[in-house]
């Protein structure tokens, strides 16, 4: 019933998985790269500081100094964003675009990110009234 609604199996993953494979050999790597649940075209990444914990890494960003490792090692502090957020939090100064595609959390920014919530693209701006 479900894979008559919505078009849910456009990347017809049911072939990668169910189709001729008695032998449990299933194609996991080409179900990933066909499959998306948010298109990637909708959204790009922002590496935030978390915690200060990469707050060095980040450093060299900001330096442009821009490296593969870097980005290597700030890959588990990224996270994707909607791109009409990506628009809004460029204009109002809490992120910054640091090479084509490449967005960070702006120096200083403490709120964009909240331990225990995650990214917050539209909190108020006087949070000292919340407790979190």
């Amino acid at each position: 019933y479900f894979g008559s609604i919505n078009n849910f199996d456009r990347p017809n993953f049911t072939s990668f998985i169910l189709e001729g494979n008695d032998d449990i050999a299933y194609q996991f790597r080409s179900l990933s790269d066909s499959y998306h649940l948010i298109e990637n075209s909708f959204q790009a990444p922002v590496i935030i500081n978390y915690e200060g914990r990469n707050e060095k890494l980040l450093e060299k960003l900001y330096e442009q100094e821009l490296d593969r490792t870097i980005f290597q090692k700030l890959c588990r502090y990224t996270v994707e964003v909607p791109l009409r957020d990506i628009k809004r939090l460029l204009e109002s100064g809490e992120i910054q675009q640091v090479a084509d595609g490449v967005y960070v959390q702006a120096k200083g920014n403490t709120k964009l990110y909240v331990p225990g919530l995650g990214l917050v693209t539209d909190m108020p701006s006087d949070t000292d009234r919340y407790t979190f």
